[in-house]
């Protein structure tokens, strides 16, 4: 499934200008893209112990979901951080907008 929502978020970032994104909603979709790429890439993992650990590191393949919530948090604190810096750029714009279509009414 999330493999499927990586090919959907990739195909909207690919036709980006068509779809006139701004640079927040670029960032949005990227960092959609990178967080489920990590979901495939735990489900590959514990894919990989299943068929090739044996019964030595085969039961490992079920543990290896417990890295979901820590990869998830360190991805969500590098880009928090990120986006916050871009929210930042794009709120006086979106401020100055809105007083200039009040000012217009």
């Amino acid at each position: 499934m999330f493999g499927l929502f990586v090919l959907l978020y990739q195909h909207a970032y690919q036709n980006r200008e068509r779809l006139e994104l701004n640079e927040l909603e670029v960032f949005d979709t990227r960092t959609d893209i990178r967080e489920n790429a990590l979901n495939v890439g735990i489900a590959a993992v514990s894919i990989a112990f299943a068929i090739f650990g044996g019964a030595r590191y085969g039961p490992l393949s079920g543990m290896t979901y417990m890295l979901t919530p820590v990869i998830m948090t360190v991805h969500g604190v590098f880009n928090g951080k990120k986006r916050r810096k871009l929210e930042e750029r794009f709120r006086p714009s979106e401020s100055a907008q809105v007083e200039s279509n009040l000012s217009q009414a």
